[in-house]
């Protein structure tokens, strides 16, 4: 691995874990925001923010495009633990 690539796997790990963390402490400040008046696609694109830990997101596509990073650091997150616990049971 090249400092270049090592580098932006780092970034990438540190970008996961401010993501954990703004994830956690939105979903214990967060109130509901759904109106009884919006309609389903709404209420989903709000349920979506809630669970995409970015609130820095714009529009649609911009909320799109975090959906899409935060499901791909999922997925490295788990490959690792994965990984570990191979190495760890033998």
């Amino acid at each position: 691995m090249s400092d270049s690539n090592g580098s932006s796997v780092k970034r990438r790990h540190s970008r996961c874990r401010r993501r954990s963390v703004l994830m956690k402490r939105r979903a214990g400040l967060e109130v509901s925001r759904r109106g009884s008046n919006s309609n389903p696609f709404e209420r989903k694109v709000e349920m979506l923010k809630k669970l995409i830990p970015n609130k820095e997101t714009v529009g649609l596509d911009g909320l799109f495009r975090e959906t899409a990073e935060y499901i791909m650091c999922l997925q490295m997150r788990v490959k690792v633990m994965q990984i570990m616990v191979e190495v760890l049971t033998g």
